[in-house]
Order: structure tokens, then C-alpha cells, then sequence
């Protein structure tokens, strides 16, 4: 499906793909293995062809708009690089990780070597603006992972807390692409509010949908065993709301779910149905949406075009995914 919306990007994302292939070379092998392993570990270089498709609606033609998009791919693949090691995540797109490959130290270092990559691609372009916002969603980036921290296994935490961690932690980078080709294209406060928006609610749409999406997924498409986040300790959407409405035992089987070291098959499968009883897998994914209608919302502002409803489409992928 995505291919089909990108069609009138498609030149411009290979040469995304040049740039992930030779602008990450260091003089250190392990840099080089590292970078390229996990950039060639799937992905659908959503935030790169947002960018591009953004800028391509706003009429910026600049020769430098692929390599600037390369530099939302690059600071997504360090988020994940940093991301594994603090979820302690085995796996990633159905491989191992790069935490599980070479260990902690290496990952969170090759992650900052990446960090100091896309911003340099940033700097050649000279835009102190472009420069500025991403450094501050690099900044929120981070906050978000340290915000997740400080709550996690905290039942008490609501909904509003936890779209505050999505805020940051996801929905950031997005909202940095889109609004980053409005500053490429130096577009008036209206349309940049707009694009930025778009981005954000975008981003939460994806977040919420990978919530549900977790606990019923098909490891062969996704990548991942279903309830991954629950393996991993997350209190995510589904669960949040969950809690809300749960018994006092079915409270302590979700709590000592989230504390156990090896969580049993037996464990979710009892988590699974508490999510099923109350309806809040299906009552996420209808959170997605709302955030997803809202996002298309933000791009009536602009003119019709053929980069706009692709925008749109990508908006509903976000929550019906179909590849």
C-alpha cells in the first residue's frame, strides 16, 4: 500500500537510500556494521517520505530535500537503537536486535555516533530554524523515554499522562518532519501550525494503533510475538484503560503481569482476555482513528493535490495496516 503512495516520491527515496548507504561510513568497522544492519532491517521510511511528500505539496524543489529526509530516517534508527537498550528488546522487525548482537555499550554509542550523523546533514543545509526544531525533538525524544521510565509499571497513570509519553517519545519525530519541509519551504505560521499538527496527531494515531496492534499480531507480518510490550514491561493504552474498569483480581493479574521477570504464556493469555472483556483493544484502535481523522483535518488547508491525499492515505494506513 505504501508503495502506491509514494509513487510520485519514488526517485527521491532511492536516493534516501543512497544517503543511509554512504553517509553513515565511519572509520570504525563496528560503526559501519551496526548502522547498516539495523537500516537494512526492514522499515517503511515513513518519516523521510513524509517529509519529502510535504515539501513536494508545498512546491520546494531544493536538490537537497533527500538528504535532509534521510536525516528523520537516521535519528529514527538511533531512537531505536537507544530504544532496545532500555526495553531490553531481543528482537526487532523479527531479527535480533542490534542490543542483542553486540550488547548495550555498543548500541547506545552507535546510536549517538547516528544522533551526530543526521544532525550533520542538517548543519550542511544551513537552516538555523530546521536545525533548532529537530534539536528540540531530539530533546523531547528523550524526555519521553525518561518519562516512560519514571511511570512504568505505575497502574495509577492515566490516559492523559500516557498520550504526554506518545507526545514525545513517537509522535515528535513525525511532527518534526512535517513541520521541518514547512521551514524548508519557508512557508507562513498557518500552514507551518498545520503541517506540525498533522505530524503530531499522525504520530499518536501510529502509536495507539501499535498499542492494540501488539497484542493480537501475526509475528510472520509484524515482526514481533503478539504481547511484546506486555513481555516487556509496558503499560501501554489497552492496559491504562483498562485498569479503569477492572476487579481487584483482575487488577493484580495485570500488575503482576507487568512485574514479572518471564512473563508465561498462561499470564497473557489472562491479561489478553481482561483487554477483551472490557473492549479496550477495540477501543483504542477507535482512539487511533479519531487521531488519524484528526490529522487529515490539519490538510484541508491546503490545495487538492496528489501529495496531500497521499498525506491523507498514509493517515489511515497509520491504523489499518495493509502491505
Amino acid at each position: 500500500m505504501l508503495d502506491k503512495l509514494y509513487i510520485t516520491i519514488k526517485s527521491e527515496l532511492r536516493q534516501v537510500e543512497d544517503v543511509l548507504a554512504t553517509h553513515l561510513h565511519s572509520d570504525l568497522p563496528v560503526v559501519n556494521d551496526v548502522a547498516q544492519y539495523v537500516i537494512k532491517n526492514g522499515g517503511k521510511r515513513i518519516r523521510p517520505a513524509l517529509f519529502l511528500l510535504c515539501t513536494r505539496m508545498l512546491g520546494e524543489q531544493s536538490e537537497a530535500r533527500p538528504r535532509l529526509a534521510a536525516s528523520f530516517e537516521i535519528l529514527h534508527t538511533a531512537s531505536l537503537l537507544h530504544d532496545d537498550v532500555v526495553d531490553d528488546a531481543h528482537l526487532r522487525r523479527g531479527k535480533p536486535s542490534a542490543k542483542a548482537k553486540w550488547g548495550n555499550q555498543v548500541s547506545v554509542l552507535v546510536g549517538d555516533v547516528l544522533w551526530c550523523k543526521a544532525t550533520a546533514l542538517l548543519v550542511e543545509y544551513g537552516n538555523q530554524k530546521l536545525l533548532d526544531l529537530v534539536v528540540r525533538a531530539i530533546s523531547q525524544l528523550s524526555e519521553g523515554e525518561l518519562l516512560e521510565i519514571s511511570r512504568q509499571n505505575d497502574i495509577t497513570m492515566d490516559q492523559e499522562g500516557y498520550l504526554k509519553i506518545v507526545r514525545n517519545k513517537t509522535a515528535a519525530l513525525f511532527s518534526a518532519a512535517t513541520e521541518g519541509a514547512g521551514i524548508m519551504a519557508n512557508v507562513s505560521e498557518q500552514f507551518l501550525t498545520a503541517l506540525k499538527r498533522y505530524g503530531m496527531d499522525l504520530g499518536v494515531a501510529f502509536q495507539l494503533a501499535d498499542d492494540a496492534m501488539d497484542y493480537v499480531s501475526d509475528e510472520a507480518l509484524f515482526g514481533k510475538k503478539a504481547g511484546g510490550d506486555l513481555r516487556e514491561g509496558k503499560l501501554t493504552y489497552p492496559l491504562i484503560m483498562a485498569l479503569g474498569k477492572t476487579t481487584p483480581v483482575e487488577t493484580t493479574i495485570i500488575r503482576e503481569a507487568l512485574i514479572a521477570d518471564h512473563l508465561t504464556d498462561d499470564q497473557f493469555q489472562s491479561v489478553l482476555g481482561i483487554l477483551k472483556k472490557h473492549r479496550t483493544l477495540d477501543a483504542t484502535l477507535d482512539l487511533a482513528r479519531d487521531f488519524a481523522d484528526k490529522a487529515k483535518s490539519h490538510l484541508t488547508i491546503f490545495k487538492p493535490s496528489i501529495e496531500r491525499e497521499a498525506l491523507a492515505a498514509v493517515a489511515d494506513y497509520a491504523v489499518d495496516r495493509r502491505d
